[in-house]
C-alpha cells in the first residue's frame, strides 16, 4: 500500500538519523506527526486495526505494517543502546513504548481538532513530547 510505503521510507530516510538521540527521537516523531496530519483518514483507521483484539482480522490485516514500523523503531533504538545504558537489550519495549507514547498524543489531538478546538503541532510541541519521553527513559 501506497501510505504504508511512504510512512516506511520517510522513517527510513537519512536525515533522520542525528548524532544525538533526543534530536533523532524528535525528527521520527516528526515523521509520525507529519503523516498523521498530512492522512488523517489512513493513520487513525490503522491505528483503529492495530488497537484491535489480537486473533481478529482487521488486527491480522494491519500487523504486517506494525511489524515493520515496530522493527524500524526497534533498528533506530539499537543505534543508541551505548548512549541510553538502561536499556539493557530493552530496544523492543522501549519501541513499543515510544510507538504508544506518540500515538496517545496524535489520538488526543485528532479529538481536539473535532471537537473544535485549534490544535497547533509545531516542533516546539514535538520537542516537548520527546523530552517528556527521554525523562521517562533515561531517569
Amino acid at each position: 500500500d501506497e501510505n504504508s510505503r511512504m510512512i516506511l521510507e520517510r522513517l527510513r530516510a537519512d536525515y533522520i538519523i542525528e548524532k544525538d538521540v533526543k534530536v533523532t527521537l524528535t525528527n521520527v516523531a516528526k515523521v509520525f506527526f507529519q503523516f498523521a496530519l498530512e492522512r488523517p483518514q489512513f493513520y487513525y483507521f490503522m491505528m483503529t486495526m492495530m488497537y484491535s483484539a489480537k486473533n481478529s482480522e482487521t488486527y491480522i490485516a494491519a500487523k504486517p505494517w506494525i511489524s515493520q514500523i515496530y522493527q524500524e523503531l526497534i533498528t533506530i533504538f539499537d543505534r543508541w543502546k551505548s548512549v541510553l545504558g538502561n536499556m539493557n537489550g530493552r530496544q523492543d519495549q522501549f519501541a513499543r513504548s515510544y510507538f504508544g507514547f506518540l500515538n496517545q498524543y496524535l489520538y488526543s489531538i485528532k479529538e481536539e481538532i473535532e471537537n473544535g478546538r485549534i490544535y497547533t503541532v509545531d516542533c516546539k510541541m514535538i520537542e516537548g513530547i520527546i523530552h517528556q519521553f527521554m525523562y521517562g527513559i533515561v531517569v
